[in-house]
């Protein structure tokens, strides 16, 4: 057996099959695929896992086992190339960690009396292969909807068709159940949080219809939170939460009146009234409690995907790295400067840290518009010490670009 060390701190070890040919293990700590439950199922399970594992060279399986409603493309099907769902978990809860929750889990029904997250971890112990748990966590428009009282709520008292509130209590005992069962009854070696924070902007599946021009200061006063929760901590801080409505309010009444963006930007509107300034560190302290009360009953590991602007989101990363093992990055660019400087940005909220950074590239055009564009990036990142790799996604990108993750991986 040989063994070589590079300057990144991964080894390669060439050892002889029986066949007499000879593999290269590379032993980086992950180097993930993110993937739907149903496309592992509909092309078998073994199979799957053996082929990331065996012939891509991937160490770990990241599959969604909560996640947003979907409208999804399937490349590697002919006849069944749709997948549509509303949000649910993908797996089989168990009913006694969620006996004290208000809120009960959505079950897809593609589960039906089956459990295909269990045969899916059993796989992977089989094969070798890790398993990570891609979490989504407050984007849920099934809970939105039957349960409006604990969604997001807009200025104007309009709950959010697709956020749940990080501040309601409901929502937070529903988290640390979901995330229990998960890492409780499943051998998860990490657990992937998205979307577990304010989420900001309008999205749903429905068609919007907005009749002026939005700023970027419109959209962000728009996704502030009023709801009962929110409120109610903001008092607690001794905050005046009415006179930060009230500013809100007016602005935006500005703009609907007159058909254009708002005139101020963020720093001038919070320069109106310090209990602004209080009230959005307020939602930042929302966040990170909720992440800590996750992380105290995880079993797993846990990784915060840190996605969009923290003014929108709450998230503040210098204080999740208190938290979190790992700060989750989205390098879907095909830019080498723009991917380094990421990971140059990441690495100084977490203390300096690039091996706690964790890197995402998308495995498909126009992020990574061929292999080579995909290897350097991702060989980039792995020279800046980063020790942990997610591909997007299995089902999404065409078979062929598998093969481009297999050629980014022995690149490293």
């Amino acid at each position: 057996m040989r063994i070589t060390m590079c300057l990144t701190g991964i080894r390669y070890v060439k050892a002889p099959k029986p066949t007499g040919t000879k593999i290269r293990i590379n032993l980086m700590k992950i180097l993930s695929i993110w993937s739907y439950v149903w496309d592992v199922i509909d092309e078998g399970v073994d199979e799957v896992v053996s082929t990331l594992k065996n012939e891509i060279g991937l160490n770990t399986l990241s599959v969604a086992t909560s996640y947003h409603s979907v409208d999804h493309l399937r490349l590697h099907q002919l006849e069944r190339n749709i997948y549509r769902a509303p949000a649910a978990i993908y797996f089989q809860p168990d009913g006694s960690l969620y006996a004290d929750t208000p809120i009960k889990p959505p079950v897809s029904p593609l589960v039906g009396e089956t459990n295909p997250l269990r045969q899916i971890s059993e796989s992977c112990d089989r094969h070798g292969m890790k398993l990570s748990s891609w979490t989504v966590c407050l984007h849920n428009s099934e809970i939105a909807r039957n349960s409006p009282e604990v969604a997001q709520c807009d200025v104007f008292g309009n709950p959010s068709s697709h956020g749940l509130c990080p501040a309601n209590e409901k929502v937070r005992a529903y988290m640390r159940a979901l995330v229990e069962d998960l890492t409780t009854n499943y051998n998860f070696a990490t657990v992937e949080l998205e979307s577990c924070d304010y989420q900001g902007g309008r999205h749903s599946h429905a068609h919007e219809k907005i009749g002026i021009q939005q700023g970027w200061m419109d959209k962000f006063l728009l996704a502030l939170c009023f709801c009962e929760s929110c409120r109610k901590r903001g008092r607690e801080k001794g905050i005046d939460v009415t006179v930060v409505a009230n500013y809100v309010r007016s602005e935006l009444a500005v703009s609907f009146k007159a058909g254009r963006p708002i005139g101020i930007n963020f720093e001038e509107f919070c320069d109106k009234s310090p209990e602004i300034r209080a009230y959005l560190d307020m939602r930042e302290s929302v966040v990170s409690s909720l992440i800590s009360e996750i992380k105290a009953v995880s079993k797993a590991p846990i990784a915060l995907m840190g996605m969009g602007d923290r003014r929108y989101s709450g998230c503040n990363a210098e204080r999740i790295r208190e938290i979190a093992n790992w700060y989750e990055i989205l390098c879907y660019t095909p830019s080498r400067e723009a991917v380094e400087n990421s990971v140059q940005n990441a690495a100084r909220l977490m203390d300096g840290d690039a091996s706690r950074v964790w890197a995402g590239f998308s495995a498909y055009p126009p992020a990574s518009p061929d292999a080579e564009v995909l290897t350097a990036n991702v060989k980039a990142v792995t020279q800046l010490g980063v020790q942990a790799i997610s591909f997007y996604n299995y089902g999404i990108m065409p078979k062929r670009n598998l093969q481009w993750v297999k050629v980014a991986i022995e690149g490293i």
